[in-house]
């Protein structure tokens, strides 16, 4: 039975990988810095999905995916809320303290 292990870093696999997503057509001298950082993250992206395909994702990551919709409604409902009260606590304060210097 025959186990499929993910290129470690500094691999040849990986680096030829780099220097071909880098290069591409292009010869290796006249590559843009744009270019390469596109390369670094199309790269980046390969990574990542072959990484979440031989690591699934944990329940750590499913709770979190669950989770945002609600903290970003319940931000969208309370903060307007209490950044008022704040900002009335600090005007209150304010006003009260010019009032009481000379």
């Amino acid at each position: 039975m025959t186990e499929h292990t993910e290129p470690q870093p500094g691999n040849a696999q990986n680096s030829a990988e780099i220097v071909n997503l880098i290069t591409g057509d292009q010869p290796s001298s006249k590559v843009l810095a744009s270019g390469t950082m596109a390369a670094i993250a199309q790269f980046a992206a390969l990574q990542r999905q072959r990484r979440q395909q031989a690591n699934p994702k944990t329940l750590e990551d499913v709770i979190c995916e669950m989770m945002r919709p609600m903290l970003r409604g319940w931000l969208d409902d309370t903060l307007p809320g209490l950044i008022e009260n704040l900002v009335r606590a600090e005007l209150t304060r304010v006003i009260a303290d010019a009032a009481t210097s000379p």
